[in-house]
């Protein structure tokens, strides 16, 4: 037996924004459900674990994307204490690192990949 789940959730599910509430309150479960799932999988050696992203900009990768360079995605990017935001090439590492074997005793575990985002700062 043994394998690796891993979910995507979002920063959200613990500092949520105005007007996000379905949004956040969606991730949150995510985040839950991996939680109990991995109590649940341990016995077989599955690990079970969750991906918080923080703002991931997809421009280039996506259409799935905030508007432009107005000024809400300048306020938001001022708010993040590395400076910049994440891209997608940055969670995609953090799922790898989680079905490596260097991750083998990771398991219930919520990995932020947030670029120190821990909540909304307007």
């Amino acid at each position: 037996g043994g394998g690796r789940i891993v979910s995507i959730s979002s920063g959200s599910a613990r500092s949520p924004r105005p007007r996000s509430a379905a949004y956040a309150a969606s991730k949150a479960a995510v985040d839950t459900l991996s939680k109990a799932l991995a109590l649940e999988l341990g016995p077989f050696g599955i690990t079970v674990n969750v991906v918080a992203a923080g703002y991931i900009d997809v421009r280039g990768w996506s259409d799935a994307h905030l508007d432009g360079e107005g000024e809400g995605r300048a306020v938001l990017l001022r708010s993040i204490p590395l400076g910049r935001a994440g891209a997608p090439t940055d969670i995609a590492e953090a799922v790898l690192f989680l079905c490596s074997e260097a991750a083998g005793h990771v398991s219930g575990a919520v990995l932020d990949v947030t670029m120190g985002l821990d909540r909304f700062r307007a």
